[in-house]
């Protein structure tokens, strides 16, 4: 009988783990449908689309959405102890003992933060608990902020390449990216990198030239030439197993791996962000001449080309994207990311307006 008894439970073992990842599955889906809800209530009240990040080292979209995510408290904490997100989310903010308290997170207000689920996938890790590094607690002093903060299972998606591999990529003459400069301070934020980004999101305009204070959106839908429906703006990021929960500082000798980055927090934007994707905060499929296929799994690409800023699930064969139209869908890993010959590809998905437009079924 006890015989019989374990073989059943071995056979149901996996029905039941198959559901429960079922459901983890759905879940990790309605966080990224949460967030397409998020990104047109923003774009109803504010007029345009959530900008990539206000500054360097500053608070990025994830944050600037926090509102629309039913977060206001949290928002307003980020925006009245800095300048309205316009000061860097610096290691003093983060809990370094040299800032005022009134200017840095207290204890209280760090496990609220970690109390957010949306940007978590829940195969990955637990909708709330310290996920995370801070300075005086798990962290150091240098100025490495990405490493401050929760970290986060969905990256914004970045697709930024000069003119000229447009054109070899789509074919012939592309509509350019208009300018919308207006006289205003660009800086970190090149006028050439600008013009390169062909993804939906872009950095922000500044009303008042060098004051970060005053920043709003760039762009509105009218961006998304090839349909709202075409473009995806969220994905799942990839995390290699080994790198989950990890930063540079916790490799041996204070050296890492290219993908020692890829679970860090989501409040830090270099300049890299508009520069085919970063390893903190964006992804994408191109970087420079390389293309970026999806992760086929938790343990593909540790080191390899592409491990800093490519896209994957830790679900069997998927991985979630969030399309502009707020619609979420499940893309096999074995999608192409394409060549020159092969246009049918994820960059279609990714250029906001480059023509092309991919079959889901």
């Amino acid at each position: 009988m006890i015989a019989i008894i374990g073989t059943l439970i071995a056979l149901l073992l996996p029905a039941v783990q198959a559901a429960r990842e079922a459901a983890r599955r759905m879940q990790c889906s309605n966080h990224l449908k949460q967030v397409g809800i998020a990104v047109h209530n923003f774009h109803d009240t504010m007029d345009g689309i959530v900008p990539t990040a206000v500054r360097t080292n500053g608070a990025t979209c994830y944050i600037i959405l926090f509102p629309y995510l039913e977060q206001t408290a949290m928002y307003e904490v980020f925006a009245s102890k800095r300048n309205n997100l316009g000061d860097e989310l610096d290691n003093e903010f983060w809990g370094y003992t040299g800032a005022a308290e009134t200017r840095r997170l207290t204890e209280s207000e760090i496990d609220s933060l970690f109390s957010i689920p949306c940007w978590r996938c829940p195969t990955r890790r637990a909708p709330s608990g310290k996920d995370g590094i801070f300075v005086g607690t798990y962290g150091s002093t240098t100025g490495a902020y990405s490493c401050n903060g929760p970290r986060g299972d969905y990256s914004m998606v970045m697709a930024c390449y000069p003119q000229e591999i447009a054109d070899a990529l789509w074919g012939g003459t592309i509509q350019v990216n208009p300018h919308f400069f207006a006289g205003q301070l660009q800086n970190p934020y090149t006028i050439e990198a600008m013009d390169y980004c062909r993804s939906t999101m872009r950095p922000p305009l500044y009303k008042v030239p060098g004051n970060y204070s005053t920043w709003s959106p760039r762009d509105n839908f009218a961006r998304v030439l090839d349909g709202t429906s075409n473009t995806v703006i969220f994905g799942e990021k990839h995390i290699h197993q080994n790198n989950f929960r990890k930063w540079q500082g916790q490799s041996e000798g204070f050296t890492a791996p290219n993908g020692y980055a890829q679970d860090a927090g989501y409040s830090h934007a270099p300049d890299g962000v508009l520069t085919g994707g970063d390893i903190w905060t964006s992804h994408t499929f191109l970087i420079y001449d390389v293309l970026i296929p999806l992760a086929r799994n938790s343990s593909d690409r540790e080191t390899s080309v592409g491990t800093m800023a490519g896209f994957g699930s830790w679900h069997p064969g998927i991985c979630n994207f969030l399309f502009v139209d707020g619609s979420v869908h499940a893309l096999r890993n074995t999608t192409p990311t394409g060549t020159v010959a092969d246009k049918k590809t994820l960059l279609i998905l990714a250029d906001c307006m480059d023509g092309g437009v991919l079959n889901l079924d």
